[in-house]
C-alpha cells in the first residue's frame, strides 16, 4: 500500500519542524551573548557630575531624521522608526540614561526648522554642511561607509574607475558622483535615473552597465528590493559619506555626552549594528569560511524547502517582491520629490480643484509669512491674494483645470505682515493615469525685486537720457571682440540717419567718417591694447544724412577687461560740435581779421602819403604839359619850346601812356588801401530797413553787368534759383556795403563756375530766411568747392587762389569784416571738393 499525500506532508512538515529546532539550537550560544535586539550588550556610561546633572534636568530628549533614507532612517507603514541611525540613539539612550521621544513622519524641512525653532532637541542622522552648522551642533562621525561600484554578475570585470571607461554609467539627477567622474576626466556615457533603487534597478535590467553609491545604502537597497544579480564590485577612490548626530545649537553638553558614549562603544557593538543592516555579499575581498558555513546552511534549508512548497513559494514572494518594489519605488520618488519641492528656491503651490492648497514649500513659507500647517486645505486666494485681484486670480486657476493646459499670470500677493509681493506664475495641470485632471501645480517666482530694481533703472536711465539730451551728448559702446558697435539713438537723429542704415561695426564707421578719423580710431585702440590710455578724447569728422560733414568729439574709456588685461569694451560719449567749431574758427577768424586789421590800418596810413604824391604828381606832370593852357603856351615862348612838337614827341615815345599807367595804378593802389582801412574803421554809413531779396535783386543786375564786361562766363548759361523768403522782415543794415558783400560772394561763384565745366549745367541757388532772431542770407554754387584747407583761410587778407593780377585776395576779407564788425552779424562757409560751396551770412534785424 501506498501512504496516503497527507502523510507525506506531515512527515515533511516534522522534519522542517526538527531542521529548525536544531537551527535555533545552535544559533543558542551567539543570542545568550546579546540582548534582545541582536546586539552585545551596552554599558551604562560613566558620567561626571555636570554630565549626570544636566541629563536629570533634561529627561527626555525629543528626536526625529529623514522620514525615507533606508537603511539609516526611515518608518515603516504603522509607523514604526528603523535604520541604523535608531539602533544607535536606542543604545545610546540606555548608555545616558535618558528617554527618547520620537517626532515622527516629519517631512525633511519641518526636521531643519523645529531643529532650529528648538521644537526639536536631536536628529539622529544628518550630513555635515556650513549652512547647518549656523542651526546645529555635530558629534563626530559615527557612520561612514565608503563609496563603491556595482556591476551585474555577469558583467564583464571592473577593478576600478579605470575600467568604467566608455561604460553606461547610471547617474542620479543633482548628485554630484558623476560630475566627479567629469572633473577626473573619465569618458564614459550617462544613464539618467531618479533615485539609488531605480539606478540599481537600471543596472539589473541591462540598462546601464554601472552604479556607484555608499555602500551601506546599496547593500540594504539589493537585499530589501531583491536584486540578486547584482555584486559590489570594487570601491572608488571617493571620500566616504559621513553621518552626524545633530543637536540643537544650545546644548552643547549633550554633544560632549553623545561623543564619550560613542567612543565607549566597542568595535562588536558597531560591527552588530552595521551586520545587522548589511547582509549582501562583497565580492570584492570575500570571507571565505563565511561563506562555506553559512552557505552549506542555506543548502540544507533550501532543499527541504524547495521540495515541498517551491512552486506555490515562487509565485507568491514574485507577487510580493513585486509590490514592495513598487511601493518602494513610489515612496522613494514621493519622498525625493518633497524633498526637492521642499529646498528649491522657486515657490510651489499645489491647489486642488477648490482652489484649497495641499502643498506649500518652503519659499512659499519665507515669501509669504505664512507656515504651510496656517494655509494647508484653505482657498489660497482668501489669504494671500490683494481683494481687487481675487476674481481674477480665481477665474485664471479655473481655466487651467477646465483646458488642461499650462497658464502664466502675475499678481500680488499679501503676505502675513502686510507686505505686498509680486509674482510671476507659471500654472502646470496635474493629470491622473486616466487623464482627469487631479491638482494644478504652481511654480512661482518672487519678482518684486526685480521690477523695482527694473523700476529704478528705467527712471536712471530717462534721468541720463534727459540729461544726456539737455547737453546735445550720446552715449556708444564698441565690444573690440564682436566688433559690434552700439549707439544710441540721439546721434543718429542729430545726423539724419535711421539707425538701421549703418551697420554698427568697424567697417561700417569707416564708411561715414574721414580717413583722418578713421586713423585717430585705430590708434587709439592701440593706445588701449598697450595700456597706455585708459581714457582717450578724440575728435571726429563724420558724414552725415545729406552728405554734410559734422564733427563729432567722443571722449572714451575702457568699461572692461578681458581675462589677459586687455580691453574688451569701451564706453564714451558723442557730442555733436560743429556749431561750436564754426563758432570757434569764426571767433579765430575774428580775431585775426582784427589783428591783420591793424596792421592794414597801419600799413595803409604810411602808403597814402607817398601814393598821393605820386598821384599828384603825375597829375601835375600831365596837366603842365597840355598845349591848351595859356600858362603853359606863355612859358613854353619864353624857353623856345613847341608844345605840339613836344605833345608829338611824349606821344612817339609813349612816355603819355607810361604816364596813364602810373595814374592808373595809383588808383588801383588807393582803393586797395580803402579796402584795408575797412578792417580799422567803423561805418559811417546810415543804417535803415532794408529789404534782401530786392537787394539781392539789384546786386545781380550789378553781377549781369561785370561779366558782361568782361566776357568769362556767359551770365545766360547760369541757371539762377532764387528761394526768398516772403515773410522775412527788413533788416537794418547798410545797404550798399551788404550790396557789396553780396556783390562780392556771386562775382567768386561765376568765376569759380567758369573754372569747369558742369555736364548738368552751373546753378547759384539765392536763398533768405529767417533764424530765431536773425536773418539768413545763404549763396550756394555747384562749382568745383574747396578743400579743408582752403577753406579754412578763406577769409584771411590777401589769400587767393586766383593766378597773379586776378585778386589781391582782400574781397571775401573785407566781407567778413562789413558783417562781423560793422554789423555784428557772421559770416561762415561750407564746403567739400566737387560739391560747391555755401556761404552764409547772418545779420541781426535790430542792428544800427
Amino acid at each position: 500500500m501506498h501512504p496516503r499525500p497527507n502523510r507525506i506532508l506531515q512527515a515533511v512538515a516534522t522534519g522542517i519542524i526538527l531542521i529548525a529546532c536544531c537551527l535555533f539550537a545552535m544559533s543558542g550560544s551567539a543570542v545568550a551573548a546579546a540582548d534582545s535586539s541582536g546586539q552585545p550588550a551596552l554599558i551604562r556610561l560613566e558620567l561626571t557630575p555636570q554630565e549626570q546633572a544636566w541629563l536629570d534636568g533634561h529627561p527626555v530628549i525629543r528626536i526625529s531624521g529623514p522620514r525615507s533614507f533606508p537603511p539609516f532612517h526611515y518608518f515603516e507603514a504603522d509607523g514604526t522608526l528603523k535604520g541604523m541611525a535608531q539602533d544607535y540613539m536606542e543604545g545610546l539612550a540606555t548608555m545616558i540614561g535618558v528617554k527618547l521621544e520620537i517626532q515622527r513622519n516629519l517631512p525633511w524641512p519641518e526636521v531643519l526648522r523645529r531643529i532650529q525653532s528648538r521644537e526639536l532637541d536631536v536628529i539622529s542622522s544628518v550630513a555635515y554642511s556650513e549652512d547647518r552648522e549656523k542651526t546645529m551642533a555635530f558629534t563626530g562621525p559615527y557612520l561612514s561607509f565608503p563609496m563603491v561600484i556595482v556591476t551585474r554578475r555577469d558583467g564583464s570585470f571592473v577593478g576600478g574607475l579605470d575600467d568604467l571607461t566608455n561604460k553606461r554609467i547610471a547617474c542620479i539627477r543633482g548628485v554630484v558622483t558623476c560630475t566627479w567622474l567629469t572633473r577626473d576626466g573619465l569618458r564614459y556615457l550617462e544613464h539618467p535615473v531618479g533615485s539609488p533603487l531605480e539606478g540599481l534597478e537600471s543596472v539589473s535590467l541591462g540598462k546601464a552597465d554601472v552604479y556607484l553609491g555608499n555602500l551601506a545604502a546599496i547593500t540594504y537597497l539589493i537585499e530589501k528590493n531583491g536584486l540578486a544579480n547584482l555584486k559590489i564590485a570594487a570601491p572608488t577612490p571617493y571620500s566616504n559619506y559621513n553621518l552626524y548626530i545633530g543637536v540643537r545649537k544650545d546644548w552643547p553638553e549633550l554633544v560632549g555626552i553623545f561623543n564619550r558614549a560613542l567612543a565607549s562603544m566597542t568595535p562588536e557593538q558597531h560591527a552588530a549594528i552595521r551586520k545587522r543592516w548589511m547582509s549582501v555579499q562583497y565580492d570584492y575581498g570575500i570571507d571565505l569560511p563565511d561563506v562555506i558555513r553559512w552557505g552549506s546552511l542555506a543548502t540544507g534549508i533550501a532543499v527541504l524547502l524547495l521540495g515541498t512548497i517551491i512552486i506555490w513559494n515562487r509565485k507568491l514572494r514574485r507577487e510580493i517582491i513585486n509590490r514592495e518594489r513598487v511601493a518602494e519605488v513610489l515612496k522613494s520618488e514621493r519622498d525625493f520629490s518633497t524633498a526637492v519641492l521642499g529646498w528649491i528656491h522657486s515657490i510651489v503651490v499645489v491647489v486642488d480643484a477648490r482652489g484649497h492648497m495641499v502643498l506649500f514649500n518652503r519659499a512659499a513659507e519665507e515669501c509669504s509669512g505664512y507656515t504651510f500647517g496656517e494655509v494647508r486645505h484653505r482657498p489660497f486666494w482668501e489669504i494671500l491674494i490683494l481683494p481687487e485681484e481675487q476674481v481674477a486670480v480665481r477665474e485664471g486657476v479655473q481655466k487651467a483645470f477646465s483646458e488642461k493646459t499650462t497658464t502664466t499670470s502675475v499678481n500680488f500677493w499679501r503676505t502675513k505682515s502686510g507686505e505686498k509681493r509680486l509674482i510671476q506664475w507659471f500654472n502646470s495641470p496635474l493629470l491622473k493615469s486616466d487623464g482627469s485632471l487631479d491638482h494644478v501645480l504652481a511654480t512661482g517666482h518672487d519678482i518684486t525685486d526685480r521690477k523695482q530694481a527694473e523700476a529704478a533703472q528705467n527712471e536712471n536711465r530717462e534721468r541720463l537720457a534727459l540729461a544726456l539730451e539737455a547737453t546735445g551728448a550720446s552715449v556708444w559702446e564698441w565690444n573690440l571682440k564682436t566688433n559690434e558697435i552700439d549707439i544710441s539713438e540721439e546721434l543718429f537723429r542729430s545726423l539724419g540717419y535711421e539707425k538701421d542704415q549703418l551697420t554698427l561695426n568697424p567697417e561700417g564707421l569707416r564708411e561715414i567718417v574721414d580717413e583722418a578719423t578713421y586713423t585717430e580710431f585705430e590708434r587709439l585702440i592701440g593706445l588701449h591694447n598697450e595700456g597706455k590710455s585708459p581714457t582717450h578724447t578724440i575728435e571726429a569728422r563724420v558724414r552725415a544724412g545729406n552728405g554734410e560733414w559734422h564733427w563729432i568729439r567722443s571722449q572714451t574709456r575702457v568699461y572692461q577687461w578681458d581675462s589677459e588685461n586687455r580691453p574688451e569694451i569701451l564706453i564714451g560719449n558723442l557730442i555733436d560740435i560743429t556749431e561750436s567749431k564754426k563758432t570757434s574758427e569764426m571767433m579765430i577768424q575774428t580775431e585775426k581779421m582784427l589783428s591783420v586789421g591793424g596792421l592794414a590800418a597801419g600799413m595803409a596810413h604810411e602808403l597814402n602819403n607817398p601814393l598821393g604824391a605820386i598821384l599828384m604828381g603825375i597829375q601835375n606832370i600831365t596837366r603842365r604839359l597840355e598845349p591848351g593852357t595859356e600858362k603853359n603856351r606863355r612859358l613854353a615862348g619864353k624857353y623856345g619850346i613847341d608844345l605840339q612838337a613836344l605833345q608829338g614827341y611824349l606821344e612817339e615815345q609813349k612816355i603819355l601812356k607810361s604816364f596813364h599807367g602810373i595814374r592808373e595804378a595809383g588808383l588801383r593802389a588807393a582803393n586797395i588801401i580803402a579796402n584795408m582801412l575797412q578792417f580799422s574803421r567803423a561805418s559811417n554809413s546810415q543804417f535803415e530797413p532794408v529789404d534782401l531779396a530786392d537787394l539781392i535783386e539789384k546786386t545781380l543786375e550789378l553781377a549781369e553787368n561785370d561779366f558782361s564786361l568782361k566776357k568769362r562766363l556767359d551770365f545766360k548759361q547760369i541757371d539762377i534759383v532764387r528761394a526768398f523768403d516772403g515773410n522775412l522782415p527788413p533788416v537794418n543794415c547798410t545797404e550798399t556795403e551788404i550790396k557789396q558783400v553780396i556783390l562780392n560772394l556771386i562775382i567768386n561763384a561765376f568765376q569759380a563756375m567758369a573754372d569747369e565745366a558742369r555736364p548738368g549745367g552751373h546753378q547759384l541757388i539765392l536763398r533768405t530766411y529767417r533764424e530765431k532772431s536773425l536773418a539768413v542770407v545763404e549763396i550756394e554754387d555747384n562749382g568745383p568747392g574747396m578743400e579743408e584747407g582752403i577753406r579754412k583761410r578763406i577769409f584771411e587778407p590777401f589769400f587767393t587762389t586766383k593766378p597773379v593780377g586776378y585778386g589781391t585776395g582782400l574781397g571775401l576779407s573785407v566781407s567778413y569784416m562789413i558783417v562781423t564788425n560793422n554789423h555784428k552779424g557772421s559770416m561762415t562757409v561750407e564746403s567739400n571738393p566737387g560739391q560747391g560751396a555755401r556761404f552764409i551770412i547772418r545779420l541781426p534785424f535790430g542792428t544800427g
